[in-house]
């Protein structure tokens, strides 16, 4: 009966995985009919993610001590979140996005400990996070097609137009494209046939050119991040490493050159006359530091590869109202209700750092189990994959390369633990998919 219920998991498995994944990005669409439909369908098909992904385990062998390991500190950390509630600003949001989390990361471990192993499995899971990937990038292009207005963030006073393809934003599905790029680079390198390769070659080209047209810098920073380290974990020779490094090199050079987003223009008005009582519209609150007189034209914003964004600022600015509740933070998912954007070359309701977003929503002790999973699974992947061969070393190196560029993204979008956003699931799946590929107690 365990192994029926096991070999029916496995079947469904990857078709449910991929499911998942388009309906998260669904449920942070621009286009109204894919957000109605994606919001509530993304948390069912989570659940059932989740239990396809325990039948599996329930038949599978014991787990290695690295996924113990990254178990245990995924439990670490959602335990830490759910007990946030008693001194959370919201207890309510906190007990929610604690569960939401814990049904993530219980998947996430469960397909590992299923997969574990199992290379076909495993070869089969990664490749549904990136054909749905690519799938959310080809139903971009379409609205594109149909209804330009939606898949393009018209120009503002800060900013020139970008592509945001079915996403909410410029930044949106750009995350998604990120993890997924080495998965592309991976399947590039399995496939034998021309017309196999050349198709992976294309879904490589949608998914990079996507973020290029988004303009997303963190995106295209963090994808050439999670190429360096599946081509320096994938290549057996130093003479294939090199070579694919330097690819990678010459590609961030053409990306970042294409990706320089016009500057926006100013309009050279100014401010409504000193004799208006509405201080709102004479110096809003979310533009109030760093805007200047108030008379004056307001200042214009280049955007450079490195800065431009506001968020060195803005970061400071959450430090400050980290340390006012150091510990424990204010609870978990309260990161937006407690940050406050006053900044005028930031536009923004979260600082836009994982990392500092989690400093606030539960202090250094979360932070603490945040780090510790994260560098705790990325080391264990890194050394899963340097200790197999072939096949199997590739995937191994494809998914610790995906949950690479997701901790890199990490630095520049506060998403990381909000488990709503369309890249968090693929980052941690991928992550805990790269331990699966050493069976065996010790390994």
């Amino acid at each position: 009966m365990r192994e029926q219920l096991s070999a029916r998991a496995e079947r469904i498995l990857p078709g449910l995985l991929g499911f998942t994944v388009f309906a998260f990005a669904c449920g942070s669409s621009v286009v109204d009919l894919f957000e109605l439909v994606g919001r509530p369908l993304r948390w069912a098909s989570l659940v059932a993610l989740a239990a396809a992904s325990v039948a599996l385990a329930v038949g599978a062998r014991p787990p290695t001590r690295r996924l113990r390991l990254a178990a245990i500190g995924a439990a670490s950390l959602v335990c830490l979140a759910a007990v946030s509630a008693a001194w959370s600003v919201d207890p309510r949001v906190s007990s929610g996005r604690a569960g939401s989390l814990g049904v993530l990361l219980l998947a996430a471990a469960a397909l590992a400990a299923g997969a574990a192993g199992r290379p076909e499995l495993i070869r089969r899971l990664l490749t549904a996070i990136l054909a749905a990937a690519v799938v959310v990038a080809a139903a971009g292009l379409v609205v594109l097609a149909l209804v330009h207005g939606s898949a393009v963030q018209a120009a503002s006073d800060q900013y020139g137009a970008r592509y945001r393809g079915m996403g909410q934003n410029p930044n949106t599905v750009a995350a998604l494209f990120c993890v997924a790029l080495p998965l592309a680079a991976w399947q590039v390198w399995e496939r034998r046939t021309r017309w196999a390769r050349l198709a992976a070659l294309a879904a490589f080209a949608l998914l990079e050119g996507s973020i290029v047209a988004s303009g997303s810098r963190g995106a295209l920073l963090s994808g050439a991040v999670a190429l360096v380290v599946f081509g320096s974990l994938a290549a057996r020779s130093a003479r294939t490493r090199g070579t694919l490094l330097a690819g990678v090199a010459a590609l961030t050079v053409v990306s970042v050159g294409l990706a320089q987003i016009p500057n926006a223009e100013q309009s050279g008005r100014t401010a409504p006359p000193p004799q208006t009582r509405n201080a709102e519209r004479i110096l809003p609150l979310d533009r109030e530091i760093g805007r200047g007189d108030p008379s004056a034209p307001a200042p214009g914003i280049k955007r450079r590869l490195l800065g431009g964004s506001g968020r060195a600022v803005a970061w400071r600015g959450a430090l400050d109202r980290a340390a006012e509740r150091p510990l424990a933070g204010y609870g978990f998912g309260t990161e937006e209700q407690v940050f406050v954007d006053r900044y005028y070359y930031f536009a923004a309701g979260a600082p836009e750092n994982s990392y500092l977003g989690v400093l606030l929503q539960l202090g250094v002790a979360g932070l603490a189990c945040l780090v510790a999973l994260a560098l705790g699974l990325l080391a264990a992947g890194v050394a899963a994959a340097r200790g197999l061969a072939g096949a199997p070393r590739r995937a191994a190196a494809a998914a610790a390369a995906a949950l690479a560029g997701g901790l890199a993204l990490a630095l520049t979008q506060s998403y990381l633990v909000s488990v709503g956003n369309v890249a968090t699931a693929s980052v941690w799946i991928s992550g805990f998919l790269a331990l699966a590929g050493r069976a065996g107690r010790t390994a």
